[in-house]
């Protein structure tokens, strides 16, 4: 049973059913993670082949010759951007697994912030995409209420 004390000097203990709980979650974890890095490799691929395509087949869109690698960069991009979170969910995942087996405190620990890591990633792009979002709505209705007196 492992321990941990907190700063109002109040125990908390991991019980076994936690800690079966916990590595259940680590494998589901690295399952996840690493079905993360896999997607990640496909979109980095696929934005290198939507680059090559449009630079050999500049005629195949309308777009100017620049913009497909920067749409393929952008992809990239993308897919190194969800790279972050994955490795901060996959070294949760082993840490937690490590921590478990052997039961150390410290491991536990840092497979912990490994875990707020992950969620504190996740929530920022939240609250980014989120501003998007009200971005988005609120041109589209300024736009839609310039173009009524148009």
């Amino acid at each position: 049973m492992m321990e941990s004390t907190f700063e109002n000097e109040k125990r908390m203990s991991l019980t076994e059913m936690s800690a079966l709980y916990l590595a259940e979650t680590s494998k589901w974890a690295k399952f996840l993670s690493i079905v993360g890095f896999v997607s990640c490799g496909i979109m980095l691929l696929g934005g290198l082949f939507l680059g090559l395509f449009w630079s050999v087949m500049p005629n195949a869109s309308s777009l100017p010759s620049g913009f497909g690698w920067f749409f393929a960069l952008l992809y990239m991009g993308v897919a190194l951007l969800i790279f972050i979170p994955l490795r901060h969910q996959y070294r949760f995942s082993i840490q937690l697994k490590d921590a478990l087996l052997s039961n150390n405190q410290d491991l536990l620990e840092e497979s912990f912030r490994n875990l707020k890591s992950y969620y504190r990633f996740n929530g920022i792009v939240m609250i980014v995409m989120l501003g998007l979002y009200a971005l988005a709505i609120v041109t589209a209705i300024l736009g839609g209420l310039i173009a009524s007196f148009m």
